[in-house]
């Protein structure tokens, strides 16, 4: 079992970008965990049971978080962090869902290059 010592959730509509104005707005929702680090200062040789924390966190983050969005879901990721090899808490960004810049007409900066 994880210990969870923080969940942050958070959904972001961006309506533009470098002065261009969408067609429509963008939306993100973010789902985050703060867990205990249970391997914090040593080795390990198997890291599996935090790959099931984090899918553990997936499926209880993952349900609000499609709800926040105004429409289907189009583009997931996921991300772990640790802010210190030895730190007791470590940050891991469990989820991010997006629609797609192409369906939307907004491109990134990247994009646009």
């Amino acid at each position: 079992m994880v210990e969870i010592r923080k969940l942050i959730i958070m959904r972001e509509v961006v309506l533009s970008e470098l002065g261009v104005t969408a067609p429509r707005p963008v939306v993100r929702a973010v789902g985050m965990a703060v867990i205990l680090n249970r391997f914090a200062g040593r080795f390990v040789d198997d890291l599996r049971p935090l790959f099931k924390a984090g899918a553990m966190l997936g499926e209880r983050l993952m349900p609000g978080l499609v709800k926040l969005l105004d429409g289907p879901a189009v583009s997931y990721g996921a991300r772990a962090r640790s802010s210190a090899s030895t730190a007791r808490w470590n940050t891991a960004g469990l989820a991010c869902i997006r629609c797609s810049a192409s369906r939307c007409g907004l491109r990134s900066a990247a994009a646009r290059r």
